[in-house]
């Protein structure tokens, strides 16, 4: 007999998608416009929150996904690239070429624009394992402090880049993370507005590259990722040096204030297999599917 505390009464789903962000948003948004029977589950009590990323998203991207513009937090034309030795690379284009969107609103509009569709929305719903039964899918977890379960013929993961899920099905995914952390600044003393700012080496960032994105008027977010497999130091470390000691970023940073701190893991060298497992398909960050370059992943989710 199921334990009687089970969360009764949910439908069961043609789709269920599991994580808010922006795969599993579009992957919610494009099951329900098909008239698929969605719901989309977020195991946070607000989609969006806490934000990730620092949110630099292509102009053509907009075109093609046709995203509103009160997303946009600032729009970028150029871009300085900072070596070792002082040696500075810049480029400027003759137009924009990108926006820094506000990430977290982003989230909550996809999330809101799914359930405008049809899907539901499962807001403090974290899943725990995912088993076959019957030809179907079936989850368990906890929603609002009750044992939750539902089935679905399909379960597309957008846990972000450690999924839950496989694992309970038995399939170990072999993925290679770097993980970051990122203040978003106010009180920055910026050079060019639309100009992102990358400082490279590896005594500055191992295994990666630190970066001040610009977001509006003084206020930037300012982060690095660190590869485990060549430092011993956790990103903190390495963030508070670049700010103290960086010849380029210690000046502009010298009277700036931290309003928020983000934190996370990024995967790297592309997608790997399996994305798919039975039932269950990943997507975004838990597939690995990022920019091999700079690790960015909102562009790929939205494809």
């Amino acid at each position: 007999m199921r334990n009687l505390n089970i969360v009764i009464g949910l439908q069961n789903y043609d789709v269920i998608v599991v994580g808010a962000g922006p795969a599993g948003g579009m992957a919610a948004l494009t099951a329900a416009r098909l008239g698929l029977r969605t719901a989309l589950v977020e195991e946070h009590p607000q989609v969006g929150s806490p934000a990730h990323c620092s949110g630099k998203l292509q102009l053509h991207a907009f075109r093609e996904f046709d995203l509103p513009p009160h997303l946009i937090m600032n729009t970028l034309q150029a871009g300085a690239f900072y070596a070792p030795n002082g040696a500075v690379a810049r480029v400027r284009r003759s137009t924009p070429d990108s926006h820094v969107v506000d990430r977290a609103e982003f989230d909550r509009w996809l999330a809101s624009e799914a359930q405008a569709a049809g899907a539901e929305l499962l807001l403090s719903t974290r899943l725990r394992a995912a088993e076959h039964e019957n030809g179907m899918m079936r989850v368990t977890g906890e929603r609002g402090g009750r044992t939750f379960a539902s089935t679905s013929s399909v379960i597309i993961d957008a846990e972000g880049a450690r999924p839950v899920l496989p694992a309970t099905l038995g399939v170990r995914l072999l993925r290679r993370l770097v993980f970051g952390l990122q203040y978003q600044m106010t009180g920055i003393d910026l050079e060019e507005p639309d100009c992102p700012e990358i400082y490279l080496g590896s005594s500055i960032s191992p295994g990666f590259f630190a970066w001040l994105m610009p977001i509006s008027g003084r206020r930037a977010r300012v982060g690095l990722c660190v590869d485990p497999d060549l430092s011993g130091r956790a990103p903190i470390y390495h963030l508070d040096r670049v700010m103290r000691e960086h010849p380029v970023a210690s000046t502009r940073l010298r009277h700036a204030r931290i309003e928020r701190k983000l934190a996370g893991p990024i995967p790297v060298l592309g997608a790997r297999r399996p994305t798919v497992i039975g039932g269950l398909l990943l997507a975004g960050d838990a597939a690995g599917q990022v920019k091999a370059t700079s690790g960015g992943g909102i562009y790929f989710s939205l494809i």
